[in-house]
């Protein structure tokens, strides 16, 4: 997700959770690359076997980036501290997806500048699953 995409769902997101300041910014922990995000230092952790770097802060710092990288600009999972949606992607995958309610997925598909749909629950993450893109 480039970062104007990223502000703008970001400004979205904000309008749906009661805590737009304080949020958790996850990046995967690529040989220990990720140290600091906006000169904030991370709190280590793991997802299964796989370890993030978890910030914290405001929803607008998800216009910072860490790094040149383009697996180390935005972060893999994002949330609010009221868990009132989340947003995951992954260097491995050519899709966001964002877990809301219903009416903040609306808004989501509505804006022009991303393309947006929704997908059920049992949607597959594989490349082959896309019928949309090539």
């Amino acid at each position: 997700m480039k970062v104007n995409e990223a502000v703008e769902v970001a400004t979205v997101l904000a309008g749906h959770t009661t805590t737009p300041d304080v949020c958790f910014f996850a990046f995967t922990a690529l040989d220990n690359m990720v140290e600091s995000f906006s000169g904030v230092t991370s709190r280590p952790t793991k997802v299964g076997k796989r370890p993030f770097h978890v910030f914290t802060g405001p929803i607008g710092r998800i216009a910072s980036s860490i790094g040149p990288s383009i697996a180390l600009s935005r972060p893999n999972l994002w949330w609010p501290s009221d868990a009132a949606w989340c947003v995951g992607s992954d260097a491995d995958l050519m899709t966001t997806y964002v877990g809301a309610s219903r009416s903040c997925v609306e808004q989501l598909v509505a804006l022009q500048s991303i393309e947006a749909m929704t997908v059920p629950g049992d949607q597959s993450i594989l490349r082959s699953a896309d019928t949309v893109n090539d």
